[in-house]
Order: structure tokens, then C-alpha cells, then sequence
């Protein structure tokens, strides 16, 4: 790989124009621990994660202007927060949960090195599947990704969780 393509710049650092423009050029941005407890910006997020322009800065250089188009792969013991209530990042998230625990034994010591000699491969399978699914013209979300994204945004807060999920809106109201 060219040292740019794959990138490990953590979200709550895209707010910083020294930080995100590491964005620049990364194809795959990977980053194994999020901090859950940081609360994220919304509209950072948008921008980055729909690909439009953002102000980064090498230091010492003049701010300037980029797009960032890299995929995103977050992995964390909890969902972080996002400081937006909007419903529109519901469809910039695809959350899937892992409910089951490795247990001692079938836990490797040696995971992240594999990871790091196989990351070829294993960028070239997410490649191979996203073709499919352009192919296919269609994917199926997980059954609890928008409630895992609600929770994004809302927290630990069940009555807004619960209005946002169980609730309607009466016709002709603002939602």
C-alpha cells in the first residue's frame, strides 16, 4: 500500500483542521478503539462521511480545502455519542453489533498482528463485497441499526428514544 492509502484518524479529531486533513488521500480510515464517551459533532460527521469539502491544515502551511472520501470502519465497546439530533445520519451509519464475547481461549494474542500482515486481503474483501452490493443494487441494514444510531444521538435518554422509535407524528405536524 502507498503509506496514504490506509489512515487511523479517530472522529472526535475532525473538528481540527490539523487532524482531519490526515484524511487526505486515505482510502480506509480504521480505528480500533472510538472513544465512547466523546460526544461527536453532527455536522463534521456529514461532511466527512458524505465525501464533501473540508478545511485541513499540514502545519505550519496555509489552510486549505479537500475531500475526504475514505470508508470508515470504527470498532468500540459501546456506540459513541453524537452531539446531533438529526435524522439524516441515520442513513451515513451502518452500526453492527457483535452481542457475543470471545472467550479465553478462543481469543488470539497474535489478532492484531494478523490483521496488519493480511490488511491487503482483507481491504481487497470489503472492495469485492462493495462491488457486489453496487451490482446487486441493494443492501439490507442490520434489523437494530437505526435503534444502535438512535442511540448515537440520544443516549442513554429512553423517553427520547422511545418517541423517536415507538411515536408518531399527527398529520400534518412538524416531525
Amino acid at each position: 500500500f502507498e503509506p496514504r492509502v490506509l489512515g487511523s484518524v479517530p472522529p472526535q479529531y475532525w473538528t481540527r483542521p490539523e487532524h482531519v486533513v490526515a484524511l487526505a488521500g486515505v482510502m480506509l480510515n480504521t480505528v480500533t478503539e472510538i472513544d465512547s464517551d466523546a460526544a461527536l459533532r453532527g455536522d463534521v460527521l456529514k461532511k466527512v462521511l458524505s465525501w464533501e469539502p473540508v478545511l485541513g491544515r499540514w502545519m505550519r502551511k496555509n489552510p486549505f480545502a479537500f475531500t475526504p472520501e475514505a470508508f470508515h470502519i470504527f470498532l468500540g465497546n459501546r456506540v459513541p455519542r453524537i452531539g446531533e439530533k438529526d435524522r439524516s445520519l441515520l442513513r451515513r451509519f451502518l452500526v453492527i453489533r457483535l452481542p457475543s464475547r470471545l472467550t479465553d481461549d478462543e481469543a488470539r494474542e497474535d489478532f492484531a498482528a494478523v490483521v496488519e500482515e493480511e490488511k491487503a486481503g482483507i481491504l481487497n474483501l470489503l472492495i469485492e463485497h462493495v462491488v457486489q452490493v453496487q451490482r446487486r443494487g441493494v443492501f439490507t441494514l442490520p434489523e437494530d441499526n437505526d435503534e444502535l444510531v438512535l442511540r448515537m444521538q440520544l443516549g442513554d435518554d429512553l423517553v427520547a428514544l422511545f418517541a423517536r422509535t415507538r411515536l408518531q407524528a399527527a398529520p400534518g405536524a412538524r416531525a
